[in-house]
């Protein structure tokens, strides 16, 4: 289930502010893509540890981009309005979160939370 919220940011008043809507326009504002997990995990298999920029608890709002898409395709089918939507997964997660679930994926507790760096920069 992939929630779509209506937004009424800053994108809305300059569609408004076109002078010709000959084309049909969707604005997505999406949540933190599930995929910018790819290159981070893949760094995680060679080293051990998640590197993230993001305090390990930071709860984030986050999508695949194949529901993004799905979702793009109805909005396009379905609704002949111009408006922004907000698009997020069934639940929210965090950098902990990411390391727990590789973790129980590979066995392999280094890539637990002791590993996160608390701010993603390496201390020396």
């Amino acid at each position: 289930m992939v929630a779509v919220r209506r937004d009424t940011s800053c994108a809305r008043s300059r569609w408004k502010a076109c002078p010709r809507k000959i084309v049909p326009v969707r604005i997505m504002q999406a949540a933190y893509l599930m995929s910018n997990w790819d290159g981070p995990i893949a760094a995680a298999g060679k080293n051990g540890k998640l590197p993230t920029i993001l305090p390990k608890d930071l709860v984030l709002p986050m999508v695949s981009p194949r529901d993004l898409g799905s979702v793009a395709a109805d909005l396009l089918k379905a609704d002949p309005r111009p408006h922004p939507v907000h698009v997020e997964g069934p639940e929210r997660y965090c950098p902990q979160d990411m390391a727990d679930v590789l973790t129980e994926a590979t066995g392999d507790t280094s890539a637990a939370g002791s590993s996160l760096d608390p701010h993603g920069w390496s201390r020396s």
